[in-house]
Formats: structure tokens, C-alpha cells, sequence
């Protein structure tokens, strides 16, 4: 991870319970803002992490469980909203999804 705001972010979590959350971004450019997001998404939770001489970081992370944004905050130092888990439906129901 080379950029600066994502070098912070992994920090950040490294520093606390190493949880961050992906979502899709649908349209736009990733650096540099004007991106649609969506608004669903998981939680991923950092299993291995290597800091590089560099600065930047190897990391391995892995999926735990899925979320919705609730709203969208200030990219201030990186992408960030409030979310709320939204579980999976129990087995054999068919899954409604509404945005």
C-alpha cells in the first residue's frame, strides 16, 4: 500500500482491533475523488500484517461479515462512514436487496 492515507489507515487499525471496511466503488476514479460508492459492503479484519522498509505495508486480510453504510463521512484521512452489520438471512430464505 503505497499511498499515504492507506499506509494511515492500516496503522490506525493496527493500532486498534485491525477491522476496516471494502466497499465497491461503482464509478469514478479511486484517487483523486468524484467516485460513487456503493453502499454495501464487507468488513475485513487484518489476519498478517509486514511493514516494509519503505513505509508501506504487506498486509493479509480477510472478509468477516457484511455491512451497509449508513452514511458517508469526511475523507479525512481516509474513507470513512458509519455502518451498521447486516447479517446474513438464515439458510434456505432468498435474499431482497433494496438500495
Amino acid at each position: 500500500m503505497s499511498e499515504p492515507r492507506y499506509r494511515r489507515l492500516v496503522g490506525d487499525c493496527l493500532e486498534g482491533d485491525g477491522e476496516f471496511g471494502v466497499v465497491l466503488i461503482e464509478r469514478g476514479s479511486e484517487v483523486g475523488g468524484g467516485d460513487v460508492r456503493s453502499m454495501v459492503g464487507t468488513m475485513a479484519t487484518i489476519a498478517d500484517s509486514a511493514g516494509l522498509d519503505d513505509g508501506r505495508w504487506a498486509i493479509v486480510a480477510v472478509g468477516v461479515r457484511r455491512i451497509r453504510v449508513l452514511r458517508w463521512l469526511d475523507d479525512d484521512p481516509y474513507p470513512r462512514a458509519e455502518i451498521e452489520d447486516w447479517p446474513d438471512p438464515p439458510a434456505g430464505e432468498q435474499l431482497l436487496v433494496s438500495q
